[in-house]
């Protein structure tokens, strides 16, 4: 094979079938390379084009394959990372000169799932490794892009999750005060008040619906792996239910909360707030909000069992002490 010829074959290893495609397990060339340990032929088949993302049938990535194969793997990983910073011909310390930053190796599929390779380092590498790896400049300037990018709709999905949490507390307020026997005036501001809420509650969660679905569209596979999607939809049932069977009309003028719709909006607004403190946990600088919130819901949590276990075990006493009585 001719020197000229060498070039094509990494080429044209990426476009074949997996090499070992009768044990249906999906292996790429990377991944065999990989796992036969071969850092010279994994920089090849990388430079033109290659696939660090790329998964087998039983979900191993290839850098899952080189942090498992590779002798000193986060020496291999800086090594193609930094092959991807490109500087020009001018001298360090002269103004001309200027550095190219290649995200090629980081996207591979371009547009599609560009945050596929980011995410298969982190599930696949240690706490140590990852914190080494993600001080490269390539990777920390591509995460500052992909959030300058993004920040936006971040921020307009915080004010969604903080308006209805908003909403559903505003909600829950009034239901509870037109429980409560008062005034015919005072009581009319009350329904005014109720009837506000609601609308306010229907309009965040019918926002909250077209997001889930949005997110449900775009990339179908992914959303439904993540929690946040499922509670989402959780939250977004319960509140419909609040919202159009909450209502109960004893005199066919006056709204009234019954009992149920007071127990399945108490569960909705923790859901609502464990939402929000996920979607807050992601920026680096609340992160301790969450933290605090998940110390808080803990003891919640557990003096709630607690209390459930106690109301329980009275009642078996009594129910036995009855049935004792009776016979």
């Amino acid at each position: 094979m001719s020197t000229q010829a060498f070039p094509l074959l990494p080429l044209f290893c990426l476009y074949i079938p997996p090499l070992d495609k009768g044990l249906r397990v999906g292996r790429t060339p990377l991944h065999r390379a990989a796992y036969c340990g071969a850092r010279e032929c994994l920089l090849l088949l990388i430079e033109y084009g290659g696939d660090l993302s790329a998964r087998t049938s039983t979900n191993v990535s290839v850098m899952d394959a080189i942090l498992s194969h590779i002798p000193r793997p986060i020496n291999f990983i800086t090594t193609i990372l930094d092959e991807s910073i490109l500087p020009n011909s001018a001298s360090i310390n002269d103004r001309a000169f200027k550095i190219q930053l290649d995200f090629h190796v980081l996207t591979p599929r371009g547009f599609e799932n560009q945050m596929a390779v980011v995410t298969a380092l982190i599930s696949g590498a240690s706490d140590i490794q990852l914190n080494i790896l993600l001080q490269h400049p390539l990777l920390q300037a591509f995460l500052r892009l992909k959030w300058n990018s993004m920040r936006i709709i971040f921020f307009l999905l915080l004010i969604l999750h903080v308006s209805f949490v908003g909403s559903i507390s505003y909600h829950i307020l009034y239901r509870v005060k037109s429980k409560e026997s008062l005034e015919k005036v005072e009581k009319a501001q009350v329904e005014v008040h109720v009837e506000i809420s609601r609308r306010l509650l229907l309009t965040s969660v019918i926002v909250l619906l077209i997001n889930v679905l949005c997110q449900l569209a775009i990339v179908p596979k992914r959303s439904l792996r993540q929690l946040e999607t499922w509670l989402n939809l959780v939250c977004i049932i319960l509140a419909l239910g609040t919202v159009l069977w909450g209502e109960s009309n004893d005199t066919g003028q006056t709204l009234m909360a019954t009992s149920w719709i007071l127990h399945t909006e108490s569960i909705l607004v923790l859901l609502a707030w464990v939402e929000l403190m996920l979607l807050i946990g992601r920026f680096s600088s609340w992160g301790y909000y969450a933290l605090m919130f998940y110390t808080v819901l803990r003891n919640v949590v557990k003096e709630s069992f607690a209390q459930s276990k106690d109301n329980t075990t009275s009642y078996n006493e009594n129910f036995c002490l009855q049935v004792s009585a009776h016979n």
